[in-house]
């Protein structure tokens, strides 16, 4: 993975993009659940078209924090580590 793009983190929210003309992928945290969607592009009058949210399952989850450590750090910060350890259960037990 290139690591010149750029990171915005707030408390529940977590937006990655890459700066090389692919897709922003924001993340939330909603209801202890952690979201994804992805940035679609700009239309032909300008307007920035966003996905809708989709809810990550534990097998997800576990995948794109094994894939970026500043979001495994920006989850562990919002969730906290038992939170984190229950949204990743199923993954573990398998």
């Amino acid at each position: 993975m290139d690591w010149r793009f750029e990171l915005s983190m707030a408390y529940n929210r977590f937006r990655i993009d890459p700066n090389d003309g692919s897709d922003v992928i924001e993340y939330r945290i909603d209801d202890f659940c952690v979201e994804r969607r992805t940035g679609e592009g700009c239309t032909r009058d300008g307007v920035y078209q966003e996905a809708e949210w989709e809810r990550l399952t534990p097998n997800q989850l576990f995948t794109e924090i094994m894939t970026c450590a500043a979001f495994a750090y920006w989850l562990y910060q919002g969730l906290g580590s038992q939170m984190l350890l229950h949204a990743c259960s199923p993954t573990l037990l398998d």
